[in-house]
């Protein structure tokens, strides 16, 4: 069974640094639903009846893998991404469930927002796997996401 989460409306966004800046006078961003999508394995955000973007997962145990965020063009820089990283983190929170945030845009939403660090199991790029009792990232970056 999936879960939803309704994310309304404001009138600001962050632009790709992570930095929060105001929409033009008047506009206003769209209500956003974010659903898990359990048969696809991720969580959808949703504006009325279309879909926006999506934020991808692999079950692990008693955790998510993030593994892909993506924002359809006709929605891009309205805040959707953002809401749908928060959206689908409060869900997972919901769940009982603990992250590893593989996607470079779930990592830098969760950096920025101290408040979801608490879900992180795994290091930010590392593998599946990776985790309590899991096999240690031993990537040169370690396990940094790339760009």
């Amino acid at each position: 069974m999936g879960h939803t989460v309704s994310m309304s409306g404001h009138n600001q966004r962050s632009d790709q640094g992570g930095h929060r800046a105001s929409l033009p006078a008047g506009a206003v961003t769209p209500a956003v639903e974010v659903r898990d999508n359990p048969t696809a394995n991720r969580y959808e955000a949703w504006v009325g009846n279309a879909l926006a973007g999506f934020a991808e997962y692999r079950p692990a145990g008693n955790r998510l893998v993030f593994v892909h965020t993506e924002v359809l063009p006709a929605f891009a820089g309205r805040g959707i991404g953002n809401r749908l990283a928060a959206g689908a983190l409060e869900a997972t929170r919901g769940r009982g469930l603990k992250v590893t945030p593989r996607c470079p845009f779930i990592a830098a939403y969760i950096r920025s927002h101290p408040g979801y660090a608490d879900l992180v199991v795994g290091r930010p790029g590392s593998s599946i796997e990776d985790g309590p009792g899991g096999p240690e990232d031993t990537s040169p970056d370690g396990g940094a996401p790339g760009g």
